[in-house]
């Protein structure tokens, strides 16, 4: 990144103020296949995620499946509880938002948009139904007032005629335009924050850029702040100004995404951007290649790198324990003992 964007991307960053923090978060679960009477095994799902989410920008959050991308999100909304560490909303623990009344205005401002369209909605109830009775929950407002502000955002939103499609069902409804549903209700509820979880991943490619675009223009126009969980680098790329590569639960590589797609520097990182699709590459060129092809179950009594037992590049140390962050340019960090 050169100076001028290094310059621009600062002071972009201190005037956009942090809506939702993670500190050193981290959850264990269970393990699942535990015998009767043996000691307690737990697996470490997270591990030390630290990361911030600001008005009018997006954070990707990237990695592989099982890494911990959507669990990060659940806590954030509540639906588990971290082992270490937590998620702060404006200063404060959510853990300590515990009142009904706390916990409804929360919700209201966090809100979660899920990776399949076609299950997030009832089908048996019209998008009118789903729109006003999310805004009755959050908002005393006239049935005139709720018509205004409903057709005012499907409009907003590219779903027109804005009439007609308030008295449809789901299933009358492509995957793309119910995902714009699914993102109007987020406005109708009016969030702060918006955790979209593979919002793109179950739509038709020609659609997904038109989700991504309407999604750009509420982070620009409506300053909301997003969380955008993905395996996809490359509509990371296009989408987020801050990434966190993820891999086991780990942070491997974040900061600006600018940055790291154009200079990678953790072995992992170099391999997602490696996978995406390039027109100007060979179909004969292969990837990075791995020295194993299982991903690790990490648990809290391990230690070392996650990603040593695959990495081509590991040395000695990378198993015996985990370098601390190194900062290789201005807000670009990774742990990865080639640097350290």
């Amino acid at each position: 990144m050169n100076a001028l964007n290094q310059a621009l991307y600062s002071e972009k960053t201190r005037n956009n103020q942090v809506i939702l923090e993670a500190k050193n978060l981290t959850i264990d679960f269970k393990h699942s296949g535990q015998k009767l009477f043996q000691p307690t095994k737990y697996l470490r799902a997270l591990n030390g995620l630290d990361f911030q989410l600001r008005e009018g920008r997006c954070l990707a959050v990237v990695g592989e499946s099982g890494c911990g991308k959507s669990t990060s999100a659940k806590i954030a909304t509540k639906i588990y509880k971290a082992s270490e560490g937590g998620i702060y909303y404006r200063g404060m623990n959510i853990d300590e938002i515990t009142t009904g009344e706390h916990i409804d205005a929360y919700r209201r401002e966090v809100q979660m948009v899920f990776q399949d369209p076609f299950s997030s909605l009832n089908p048996l109830h019209t998008i009118r139904y789903h729109l006003t009775r999310a805004m009755k929950l959050y908002h005393d407002i006239s049935k005139e007032e709720m018509e205004y502000r409903l057709i005012k955002i499907l409009t907003k939103v590219g779903l027109t005629p804005a009439k007609e499609v308030l008295d449809k069902f789901p299933h009358q409804l492509s995957g793309g335009q119910r995902q714009r549903v699914f993102l109007a209700k987020t406005l109708v509820i009016g969030a702060k924050v918006i955790l979209a979880d593979e919002p793109t991943s179950m739509l038709d490619v020609s659609i997904r850029i038109g989700v991504l675009n309407l999604m750009n223009e509420m982070k620009h126009e409506m300053n909301k702040a997003f969380m955008y969980i993905t395996h996809d680098i490359a509509t990371a790329r296009y989408f987020a100004e801050d990434i966190v590569v993820l891999y086991c639960g780990h942070m491997v590589e974040w900061g600006c995404t600018e940055s790291i797609t154009q200079n990678p520097q953790h072995p992992y990182t170099q391999l997602l951007l490696a996978a995406v699709p390039d027109p100007s590459r060979s179909i004969h060129e292969k990837l990075p290649t791995h020295r194993s092809l299982e991903t690790p179950m990490w648990s809290p009594e391990k230690k070392g790198c996650p990603y040593a037992a695959r990495c081509p590049k590991a040395k000695k140390e990378c198993e015996e324990y985990l370098p601390e962050p190194l900062e290789v340019s201005e807000n670009h960090y990774t742990r990865c003992h080639l640097f350290a």
